[in-house]
């Protein structure tokens, strides 16, 4: 024991380690475990905490808006496919008016069905039952009764019948020893141009095939509940942290104090704000096809697709024909004064950054030619 009458830091330092019933023998594993959270928490505050909430919005944000331009790039656009069966189809044929006809119902019925799978709106308003499409003439009973007599469920998708059906009215109308050796005089449709449009309809139904998959398999609903309770319980608790930053600056009065706080609240308020408005966004985008005022306009879609494959497959199109003496191309465009303004100011797109105009090359003057802008459209 006479080692215990040396100095009091040796006395607190070596002692504990040495004998087997020292404090440091019995607490050391427990310290090291406070020690090494101590550290964690502090780096888990300083670099991961300050901004937690903008790590979770900005991380599911992306995962949204991915699948919301993923959605719109897939929508629906019947006029390239009716455009390729315009041309195609030979019209001086005696039925190509009356296939062309069909077509149009077709393509218009495939994109009702889709929407009607996929928008509230479109099933309850327009097409809330089978019904309905023979009542607003796109389904005939006939159709009908085929689109159901087949082994699909009740439930099952049945937009690609239409799809079927115009490639196969299409092939009953098409000899293949006159398109493959005739003329485009002899026949409705040439081979190679046959097999072009069934891979167009082909394509067309490709993308309708990728909208109802994303109808089907949406975003994980656990991750949209955990990021929406994370928030909520975020800002909740951000309401006591505010209130114990007060309490603690009242115990030191200031001048100063009403102006800081007044700062400090108004700034967390505009946080707040900002935060669930960001949150309100990932939800809206969440399902493009829903009933919000920002999701997708399905129903003028759907007006607007029946005008275009109407203009474009039933209505003779008028082509204007060049006749000699018609007044030529303007070489210059011509511009109004505002115009012109802007064309002296602005840069030649053909001219690349490091090309010095004014050293380099010469200036031609151009002509500018002004017309009067017209008050009427």
């Amino acid at each position: 024991m006479g080692e215990l009458s040396n100095t009091f830091i040796r006395h607190c330092t070596s002692t504990p380690l040495i004998y087997s019933s020292s404090l440091w023998k019995v607490v050391y594993k427990e310290f090291i475990v406070w020690l090494l959270l101590l550290i964690a928490s502090t780096l888990l505050y300083y670099f991961v905490i300050k901004a937690p909430v903008l790590i979770v919005l900005s991380f599911v944000t992306n995962i949204v808006l991915t699948r919301w331009q993923s959605v719109y790039l897939q929508l629906l656009w019947p006029e390239n496919v009716a455009l390729t069966l315009k041309y195609f189809i030979n019209e001086h044929m005696p039925d190509s008016k009356s296939i062309l006809t069909v077509a149009q119902r077709y393509f218009l019925l495939c994109a009702a069905l889709v929407f009607r799978d996929v928008n509230v709106q479109i099933r309850d308003n327009y097409f809330p039952t089978y019904e309905s499409f023979i009542e607003k003439g796109l389904l005939t009973k006939e159709e009908k009764d085929i689109m159901f007599s087949t082994q699909l469920k009740p439930t099952a998708c049945r937009y690609w019948f239409p799809l079927l059906w115009i490639i196969q009215l299409v092939k009953k109308r098409y000899n293949a020893k006159r398109g493959l050796l005739g003329t485009r005089k002899e026949t409705l449709i040439l081979e190679k141009h046959y097999c072009e449009l069934v891979n167009a309809i082909n394509d067309y139904r490709a993308g309708i095939s990728d909208i109802m998959s994303y109808d089907f398999i949406p975003i994980p609903l656990a991750l949209t509940q955990l990021f929406t309770f994370f928030i909520y319980s975020t800002l909740f608790l951000g309401i006591f942290s505010f209130q114990s930053r007060v309490f603690d600056s009242m115990q030191a009065p200031d001048a100063s104090l009403p102006t800081v706080l007044s700062i400090q609240f108004i700034s967390a308020a505009m946080f707040n704000l900002f935060f669930i408005g960001w949150l309100r966004i990932a939800h809206i985008i969440l399902n493009p096809f829903g009933e919000d005022d920002n999701d997708f306009p399905m129903c003028e879609l759907l007006e607007q697709y029946c005008d275009s494959l109407y203009q474009i497959l039933c209505v003779p199109t008028d082509v204007p024909i060049y006749k000699k003496g018609d007044k030529p191309l303007v070489p210059k465009l011509r511009h109004t004064v505002a115009s012109a303004f802007l064309k002296r100011g602005g840069n030649k797109p053909d001219i690349g950054s490091a090309v010095n105009g004014g050293n380099e090359m010469d200036e031609q003057g151009e002509e500018v030619v002004i017309f009067a802008r017209s008050s009427e459209r």
